[in-house]
């Protein structure tokens, strides 16, 4: 009979240790450990320094790795040259996989947004196999500059429209 008072004493015991452990389990998880929680896509995932910030800008930088594609192609074919050369390649082709989503985050309609979405994909298809050189489809890429920048000029053209029709309410 003493060892059943014993028993009954230890499982009480236990169940008070117990509900003071998912007390502090509860606790701990709704408050945490007191440190500041921070992003790990913020440290794994730098923007890279080609991303561009806009329609325009991704025009711009369009251009500017053609143009620097272009000189290249002119002078001598020398191993910094080369690299220069495969360095421009890449980023047009991130470019390019990159403008539709610049795109989509802007006030595009879909029909407006469309457009750039496919020939950006028919030139990302092309780059990515290899059968053409970025240089190879220079009038694409001035398409799609062009694309970009009238966009860009529709965006603002309805961001005046609002702003005006705002005004005279």
């Amino acid at each position: 009979m003493m060892e059943c008072g014993r028993v009954n004493r230890c499982w009480r015991q236990s169940q008070i240790v117990c509900r003071w452990g998912v007390s502090l389990l509860v606790v701990v998880g709704l408050v945490g450990c007191g440190s500041e929680k921070q992003s790990l896509y913020e440290e794994e995932h730098a923007v890279p320094e080609h991303w561009p910030s806009g329609l325009i800008d991704a025009a711009n930088k369009l251009d500017e790795r053609l143009l620097s594609l272009q000189a290249t192609d002119l002078q001598s074919a020398d191993a910094s040259e080369s690299d220069n050369r495969e360095t421009h390649e890449s980023q047009l082709r991130d470019l390019v996989e990159w403008i539709p989503e610049v795109a989509a985050d802007t006030d595009l309609s879909e029909p407006q947004w469309l457009p750039i979405y496919e020939l950006c994909e028919l030139m990302r298809e092309h780059l990515s196999k290899g059968d053409v050189r970025a240089i190879d489809i220079e009038d694409d890429f001035a398409r799609l500059q062009t694309m970009l920048r009238e966009a860009e000029q529709k965006l603002a053209g309805a961001a005046a429209t609002n702003s005006n029709s705002g005004e005279s309410l």
